[in-house]
């Protein structure tokens, strides 16, 4: 490992040799009724590095118990999903509720006073283990695994832990960053659809949801037409009311549903995941996502979207979704939500108010996408030595 002409020292470990991990047991834990500190992390909780707190579902103190009998979760573990989807991480960061394992995940922590635990966190990111990680794609009878033995050969190249530390200092800084933003979206959704929901429910007409949207169905185009780089799917769109992961190239399909900024985009598969987001940006969208194009005569796209983003209206979809193993929402039911209209001129007051509100939103997803993109590119460089760290201030004003 080189740095500025200088040699970082290394050494190489066995993953076995300096982390312990922890399995799960491997059946689904009961859910609970009502909101308990006791939280299932799943693999649909991890996810680019992140844990989404907010879509963990909660257990009962009994249930916690019986599935932490192999060990429990500690501030600084580091979780790692071992499929659907193979391969994410995240760690722990806080102690104000009491997580567990869920199935398909991992707990490493380090055993080793060589390894620190937010470098292993990162160090799971980068190219060197996610290349080890690949290498089990197609290992497992329907979907891919990482197989615990097989995790635990793998091999670490380890730098020392002076180095580890200064590294962890400067992703932390990005990190953290990325996850105020999240945290100022997820209060400013949930204000922005509070604010609509109380004009609806006060509201004396009562209409159909198809009444709010645009008569002009949105046909499926050519990708050969466009150029268009935002492709949306049911994978690209996070749980939880989340907005966008990062958004995929248009992948070899002939044709895709057009997206326009102000469209409101829903996951239809698995609707208890309550995946949307708001468009700000020109796009294109799978078959899998349903497209809520407002009708500008009758509604604005923001108060729209405060009906769509509401738990009343997934716990609908959700209720009336068909299917059991991959159920889908009902798109006629869909149509026929019941939906509260004030006037036109609480509409606009409405508007007035949540519209910055969402504009605040985008800004700050588009600066996490740039912030994530830094972090993505600053990691292999990190671990490969190719930035002097002697002076962090210097790197970061650098970056």
């Amino acid at each position: 490992m080189y740095c500025e002409g200088l040699i970082v020292e290394t050494k190489n470990y066995r993953l076995g040799d300096v982390v312990e991990v922890v399995d799960t047991l491997h059946s689904t834990a009961p859910v609970a009724e009502n909101d308990t500190q006791y939280r299932m992390i799943r693999t649909a909780n991890v996810r680019d590095g992140h844990l989404l707190t907010d879509t963990m579902k909660c257990v009962t103190e009994e249930t916690y118990d019986k599935w932490t009998r192999r060990g429990t979760l500690e501030v600084g573990d580091v979780i790692l999903t071992r499929e659907a989807p193979m391969g994410e991480v995240g760690i722990i960061k806080r102690n104000d509720v009491r997580y567990f394992l869920g199935q398909r995940t991992l707990r490493l922590r380090p055993v080793s006073d060589v390894l620190n635990n937010e470098f292993l966190y990162y160090y799971l990111q980068g190219s060197y283990m996610q290349n080890q990680i690949g290498f089990n794609e197609g290992t497992g009878a329907t979907v891919s695994n990482i197989r615990i033995p097989i995790l635990l050969s793998m091999r670490m190249e380890l730098p020392t832990l002076d180095f580890q530390l200064r590294m962890v200092q400067i992703l932390d800084a990005i990190d953290s960053r990325i996850e105020l933003n999240q945290q100022i979206n997820s209060n400013l959704l949930k204000l922005s659809s509070n604010i609509v929901m109380v004009a609806s429910l006060k509201a004396e007409q009562i209409t159909d949801l198809q009444t709010l949207l645009s008569s002009s169905r949105k046909a499926n185009i050519s990708t050969d037409e466009i150029s268009l780089d935002t492709y949306v799917s049911n994978t690209s769109l996070r749980a939880n009311k989340r907005g966008l992961n990062t958004a995929e190239d248009y992948p070899s399909v002939k044709s895709v549903r057009s997206v326009d900024p102000g469209d409101i985009l829903v996951g239809n598969i698995r609707p208890y995941f309550k995946k949307i987001w708001f468009a700000d940006r020109k796009g294109g969208a799978s078959n899998d996502v349903l497209t809520f194009h407002a009708d500008s005569a009758v509604v604005t796209p923001e108060f729209l979207f405060g009906i769509l983003y509401s738990d009343r209206f997934f716990d609908y979809v959700t209720t009336t979704s068909k299917g059991t193993k991959m159920p889908r929402g009902d798109k006629q039911a869909i149509e026929l939500y019941q939906v509260g209209l004030p006037d036109k001129g609480e509409i606009a007051s409405v508007t007035d108010v949540v519209k910055p509100m969402l504009e605040q939103v985008s800004l700050n997803e588009r600066q996490n996408r740039q912030l994530t993109e830094l972090r993505n590119l600053l990691l292999p460089k990190l671990l490969a030595g190719d930035i002097d760290l002697s002076n962090i201030e210097t790197v970061m004003n650098n970056a």
